[in-house]
């Protein structure tokens, strides 16, 4: 299949391992697709476009400021999607001799309480060639509250109706490891909307699990920027930018 790509600098035609630093995106380019990826940024998608169009939502952060996977336009999920409730699940497992039964996982995101979406989305990822002409993407994770090693994988491979995506997790550790898989898109759609009935149940499940986190304090909110009430409508356009990192207040004298 024809392909063409940038190789990040550094790398060779053979698929040599590569590291990619943040700031550095290596890019596919085929029939009327490009696709940009950025390793050290969570293994991240960074842009999905077709003769220009965008199928997956553009960069929001500012070029100068380090990359940041909500900003971007997808990333793995490795080895599990979504919270861990109250941050700890029952599982017995043996570390330097001692046996654990229950597993405390440490929040990973700014002013989350909870775990969020596995480890792999919080490092930098390495980058290979593939004989597909793709790329193939590796995170290597040492334990730490996640007591296990393992290795995961995103394997890129254009077609000519688009581009496929493998995932793998593999357990490289001694002992059981329980995980998942899953990958988290940014669509670029802008006329979305909810049922009523959607959002009663998104509320009712705000209520119940994080109202308490902000009575008790365990929940602090990132705060991106304040407005003044004032300058509602540039805070209106600030948000539908969707740069923020962290909540927009409008502040009411």
């Amino acid at each position: 299949m024809p392909c063409w790509w940038r190789t990040p600098a550094g790398s060779t035609p053979a698929g040599k391992p590569v590291p990619a630093p943040a700031s550095e995106r290596i890019a596919l380019q085929w029939h009327d697709f490009y696709l940009a990826l950025q390793p050290a940024a969570g293994g991240s998608v960074a842009a999905f476009t077709w003769r220009d169009q965008p199928l997956f939502r553009t960069e929001t952060a500012s070029p100068e400021s380090p990359a940041e996977p909500l900003a971007l336009a997808g990333f793995p999920l490795i080895p599990f999607a979504s919270r861990i409730t109250g941050n700890r699940f029952a599982w017995s497992t043996r570390r330097d001799g001692v046996l654990q039964r229950e597993i405390l996982l440490t929040p990973n995101m700014p002013g989350e309480p909870l775990a969020i979406h596995g480890q792999s989305w919080r490092h930098p990822w390495i980058a290979e060639n593939t004989a597909a002409g793709g790329y193939r993407l590796t995170y290597h994770h040492e334990p730490d509250s996640w007591p296990w090693r393992y290795r995961a994988r995103q394997t890129f491979t254009p077609h000519p109706d688009g581009f496929s995506l493998a995932l793998e997790l593999a357990n490289t550790d001694r002992t059981p490891m329980p995980g998942g898989l899953g990958w988290h898109p940014y669509l670029h759609r802008g006329d979305a909307h909810l049922t009523a009935a959607e959002r009663a149940g998104a509320m009712r499940g705000f209520v119940r699990e994080f109202l308490p986190g902000f009575a008790d304090g365990s929940i602090v909110p990132v705060v991106d920027r304040v407005f003044a009430f004032d300058d509602l409508p540039a805070a209106k356009v600030y948000v539908e930018t969707n740069a923020q990192i962290g909540k927009v207040v409008v502040s009411i004298p």
